[in-house]
């Protein structure tokens, strides 16, 4: 790709800007402003924003070059569109996030977008990375997962990052991983689940016990919407010999000790993990729906979960939270509860 054409791109998504790598000062009494010794602040060309603090080994890693590593490894597929490339800054450029639409995969009767991904930070809290991420077209969740869990392929930010990349044959990684990833994807889908096997993971995600989660459909929503829990009032809803009571005060955790813990009259249950049981359960059932009652539309109704109740409040708070926050890390661990469930 010519540079002008590059820059056009990053221009058109604001991320044609630099950084820089300044001396840490600090205000001394008798001697004003005195440099910290090793220490330097990372920051940004364009309007002098701090993004963070690092060392003296650490050598910026620029969006420019960023999208030049991620570039050489997309050119070689045939199907690749620019047109196809999403840019994201999170957090006033403190990470930075770059994907290429490689390829479509099939999985049943629904198509999902596979697209290779680098994340670089600018803060000095993590390395460039490289992953695949896959985006399921209609819901449009997506599920990122770095090349780095199964592979050494994280890159300290330092004058050694090219030689790096170039040695360890990124392409051919990525590669195998793709394939790695669709042949997984069509094995959850003809593999089934049955109730025991969603109520199971929807305890095991949220941390709550089995009863709860197999009875939580016959809490009445008037309840759990009144004014009075607002402030973390106490609220009792009967159900049969059972009372389901103090909604705010405690969050019941997994225990393998299921059977003494639904044997208790009484039941507590924090009002707002309350409200992500029903919630995550009507994503998986939606997902289930689409894709067939199996371990893909389970695993794309944890994505759908992560996708649309975990937003960071900010400027591309969905997608820094799907690939980088909590959303990540919640997908991450529904993926390996699957995973070992269907080896």
């Amino acid at each position: 790709m010519e540079n002008n054409i590059q820059e056009s791109i990053l221009t058109d998504n604001k991320m044609n800007w630099q950084v820089e790598k300044i001396p840490a000062l600090h205000y001394h009494p008798t001697k004003k402003h005195q440099e910290i010794k090793g220490h330097y602040f990372i920051r940004r060309k364009d309007n002098l924003k701090i993004l963070g603090a690092v060392k003296s080994s650490y050598v910026p890693t620029q969006n420019k070059d960023t999208f030049n590593y991620i570039l050489e490894i997309v050119k070689d597929y045939p199907n690749v569109n620019l047109q196809d490339v999403i840019i994201k800054s999170f957090n006033e450029g403190r990470k930075v996030c770059f994907m290429f639409r490689i390829e479509d995969i099939k999985i049943g009767k629904v198509i999902s977008e596979n697209y290779i991904y680098a994340i670089s930070s600018h803060d000095g809290s993590s390395r460039l990375a490289f992953g695949l991420c896959n985006k399921v077209i209609g819901c449009a969740n997506m599920f990122p997962m770095l090349l780095s869990d199964i592979t050494a392929t994280k890159f300290k930010h330092t004058s050694n990052v090219p030689k790096k990349i170039k040695d360890i044959d990124l392409k051919t990684h990525i590669q195998q991983y793709v394939l790695g990833c669709s042949a997984l994807y069509k094995k959850m889908f003809y593999t089934p689940v049955n109730v025991n096997i969603i109520n199971e993971t929807i305890c095991r995600m949220l941390g709550i016990d089995k009863w709860i989660a197999k009875n939580i459909h016959k809490f009445d929503e008037k309840y759990l919407h009144s004014p009075e829990n607002t402030t973390g009032h106490f609220i009792k809803i009967k159900d049969n010999d059972y009372i389901l009571s103090n909604f705010a005060i405690s969050n019941i955790r997994f225990t393998s000790d299921l059977n003494n813990i639904s044997s208790h009259r009484d039941i507590t249950i924090d009002i707002r993990l309350a409200k992500k049981v029903k919630e995550l359960n009507k994503h998986i059932a939606d997902e289930n729906f689409i894709h067939g009652t199996n371990y893909y539309g389970l695993f794309n109704g944890l994505t759908r979960y992560a996708n649309r109740n975990m937003e960071i409040d900010r400027e591309n708070g969905k997608l820094e939270s799907v690939m980088l926050g909590k959303g990540s890390k919640f997908m991450k661990k529904g993926f390996e509860l699957i995973i070992n469930k269907i080896k």
